[in-house]
């Protein structure tokens, strides 16, 4: 009997134990790679925390380095899809035709129509932008602001599942809109409309298995950023597509799907003003942070500053051919005096439709490093 018991106390060490053992030796060979929509925690963030939260972060950080764990989240995932025919994920919904939309920041509720806006964030954000716009007129800077939409406004109609529904009222964005124009003269644009015709068109505009804008959604969206900004433009239907090579996305890796879904076609574009080839002087590649520094030699050519988030990455190429001088860069990684050594004549700042109703916070913080 107790050859047995300890049989068993040994099969249950080793089932605890073993894996990790395993893991020590296998894991380069394994999908080490951050697929979460946030840095992971790590013990020194651990230690850092009060005595109130050192458990949640604790358990937070066990569970960004379980091991095994983009494998374990791939597998749980294509049981879900090819079994029960569903997505079990807190991140993302998975869509007709195998689209994957975001689940988190609100893009659902957005969707759907269900969120409103109170009178103190409208009050808020248009002071916040009028602040900025004070400003640029005092410097004599030309201030254009642009919202990218989500992903689920260009294509949820088309690839939502059908138990989604949209109620019939004012989005969060068109409420912001709607009291900015009617209060202001702030030059502010949203080009779903433009997008949308661009996809009625045949186009896809936006990353199948990602949440973010191709280049021909970019292109789309610097096309009406130029005509804001009262300059030359050129219809997409004028250029070239061409099929670059097969890509995943963000959404794709956050269930652990990156290496099935991997067939979404990264499309390019040949035939804008490729007589100029702008030079990049400066570039820091960092997640979220990205910062880009661009030059040409248009003659006479103005300066702008751009200041936004991920999407800017599509419209770099297209907008830095009509400037002799641009500077692209995370509105999180604003560093004081940016705007002052770059001297710009022409300041963007874009903001995606999930994150716009937060964007005076980010405005105000800005205006506070320029004082």
């Amino acid at each position: 009997m107790k050859k047995i018991v300890r049989c068993y106390i040994v099969g249950f060490v080793l089932v605890l134990v073993l894996p990790y053992l395993v893991y020590l030796y296998v894991a380069k060979y394994l999908d080490l790679e951050n697929h979460e929509n946030h840095e992971l925690v790590t013990m020194q963030d651990v230690l850092d925390a009060s005595w109130n939260e050192k458990t949640i972060i604790l358990e937070d950080c066990i569970n960004d380095h379980i091991p095994y764990k983009n494998e374990l989240t791939k597998l749980n995932t294509l049981v879900d899809i090819n079994i029960f025919k569903s997505l079990d994920s807190q991140s993302v919904l998975l869509g007709k035709d195998n689209w994957l939309f975001y689940k988190k920041d609100n893009c659902l509720e957005d969707y759907c129509r269900v969120l409103s806006v109170s009178e103190e964030e409208i009050e808020d954000t248009i002071m916040s932008m009028q602040n900025l716009q004070e400003y640029c007129d005092e410097r004599g800077i030309e201030l254009v602001y642009m919202v990218t939409p989500n992903k689920e406004s260009i294509y949820g109609n088309l690839y939502m599942p059908d138990y989604v529904k949209v109620a019939e009222k004012t989005s969060r964005v068109e409420t912001f809109l709607q009291n900015i124009n009617n209060e202001t003269d702030i030059n502010i644009i949203f080009p779903e409309t433009e997008l949308k015709e661009a996809r009625d068109a045949g186009y896809q505009v936006y990353k199948k298995y990602d949440t973010h804008w191709n280049q021909l959604g970019g292109y789309v969206g610097t096309m009406r950023l130029l005509e804001a900004l009262k300059m030359d433009t050129q219809d997409l239907g004028a250029l070239t597509v061409y099929s670059g090579n097969n890509i995943t996305g963000d959404l794709a890796n956050m269930i652990g799907m990156g290496t099935v879904y991997n067939d979404d076609i990264d499309y390019r574009l040949d035939g804008y003003k490729d007589n100029i080839q702008p030079e990049l002087i400066e570039e820091r590649d960092e997640p979220n942070l990205k910062y880009s520094h661009y030059r040409t030699d248009i003659p006479d050519g103005k300066t702008i500053v751009c200041i936004g988030d991920s999407f800017l990455e599509a419209t770099e190429e297209y907008l830095a051919k009509n400037y002799k001088e641009s500077y692209f860069m995370h509105i999180s990684n604003y560093v004081e005096g940016t705007i002052e050594a770059a001297d710009p004549d022409v300041i963007v700042i874009t903001s995606t439709e999930r994150a716009f109703p937060g964007l005076h916070w980010s405005i105000d913080n800005m205006l506070e490093l320029c004082k």
